[in-house]
């Protein structure tokens, strides 16, 4: 079985079962990625952030698929945070960010038309 397909089986988001700290920790039979492991912050938009210690075959280009399934992305997400990387998100899981970031703000979403995509 391909690993990404592994990892978004056991519930990983596309990003997280893309990303090289995820596969070493697994080879290494610890749990979680090895960001976590090295005291590193790395979650996506449902934690409020933009997987800042995401490495990868989509590093610099997280906007173009939707970080939760990998399908082509329809939007993307930007956290407010200084220099955030814009992350994307399909149609049909836009809805799941209605209840995520600080209490009283919602995530900004943006169209292709402000989003790289790779075709």
């Amino acid at each position: 079985m391909n690993i990404v397909k592994q990892a978004l089986e056991e519930g990983y988001t596309f990003a997280c079962a893309t990303c090289t700290r995820l596969h070493e920790a697994k080879a290494r039979k610890l749990p979680g990625c090895m960001a976590m492991h090295r005291n590193k912050e790395c979650v996506g938009p449902f934690g409020n952030n933009d997987y800042p210690e995401y490495a990868g075959p989509l590093e610099g280009n997280l906007a173009a698929f939707c970080f939760v399934c990998g399908d082509k992305s329809d939007g993307a997400v930007a956290v407010k945070k200084p220099n955030a990387k814009l992350i994307g998100v399909c149609s049909k899981h836009m809805g799941r960010l209605a209840d995520v970031g600080p209490p009283g703000e919602r995530p900004k979403f943006l169209t292709h038309e402000y989003t790289p995509v790779v075709e």
